[in-house]
């Protein structure tokens, strides 16, 4: 019987604790999960900052080229090859982020990244080829018109406005970096008060489990030492009162059961005499 309660009370415990671990090593997935949402999201703010950046340094170095200001060709050869890079890793960066997510509730997110990056690699060839014909003004050219045609190359792809593209997607990753930092921490918030609750629930279990366990012991554990104290006293008569189906029960009639067939013999011993 008590063997009984004392392991259920003990597994109780144990699976409490369990619990409170998987749950810990969910929440810490999720908000595992929902940083690196978050640091994808900023990485691809960063890309669409960089690739603006080096935008208008290659811009520049076109005016410098229709102006014969000494531009060289290897600065624009790596401009170009920085603005490649950096689109392929915002698409690798944006395949990334549908991994992570799948969720229904940013799937026009992710639809809205995709769509800007595939007009931003168009553009990018587009550009590249008017970068690489570029040539210096001719004399009595239309500077203002040139400068004009520069920047609707530059600004200007399958009809959209790429100034306004950028701009959006850094909008849309910045609100998505904001997202993503608070529900990490609205799921750190949760695993906080969850520890707590957990650990205050161990606490009021085990202070339970040892009141129920002393209070239930102390009396049976009382009777059995009295009990031997008048076995070693020679008070064969003295019986334990203990009667139950429980362990201290079976101890106690055994010890009962001794000091009566000792009673018994030393009595026949007694008449013999």
């Amino acid at each position: 019987m008590f063997r009984r309660r004392l392991t259920a009370s003990l597994g109780l415990l144990a699976a409490v604790a369990v619990l409170q671990g998987l749950a810990a090593a969910t929440a810490l997935r999720v908000a595992g999960q929902q940083v690196e949402r978050g640091r994808v999201a900023s990485d691809i703010q960063l890309g669409f900052v960089e690739l603006s950046a080096t935008k208008q340094r290659l811009r520049t170095w076109v005016a410098q080229r229709q102006q014969k200001a000494g531009a060289d060709t290897e600065v624009r050869e790596a401009l170009q090859r920085e603005m490649r890079q950096t689109l392929g890793r915002l698409e690798q960066l944006s395949a990334t982020a549908i991994r992570l997510d799948g969720g229904a509730a940013t799937r026009a997110e992710h639809l809205r990244r995709q769509d800007a990056m595939a007009v931003l690699a168009s553009s990018m060839t587009e550009l590249e080829r008017a970068v690489d014909a570029a040539e210096p003004l001719a004399p009595g050219a239309d500077a203002r018109e040139a400068w004009l045609a520069l920047n609707a190359v530059f600004d200007q792809s399958q009809g959209r406005d790429l100034r306004v593209l950028i701009a959006d997607s850094l909008d849309r990753e910045a609100a998505a970096v904001q997202r993503e930092r608070q529900a990490a921490d609205r799921t750190l918030a949760w695993m906080q008060a969850f520890w707590v609750f957990m650990a205050l629930s161990l606490a009021l279990l085990a202070m339970a489990a040892a009141a129920y366990f002393t209070r239930a012991l102390r009396s049976p554990l009382n009777h059995l030492s009295e009990g031997a104290k008048a076995l070693q006293r020679g008070q064969l008569g003295h019986r334990i009162p203990l009667d139950g189906v429980d362990e201290f029960s079976s101890v106690a009639r055994g010890m009962n059961t001794l000091a009566a067939e000792l009673y018994s013999g030393n009595s026949e011993k007694y008449l013999a005499y």
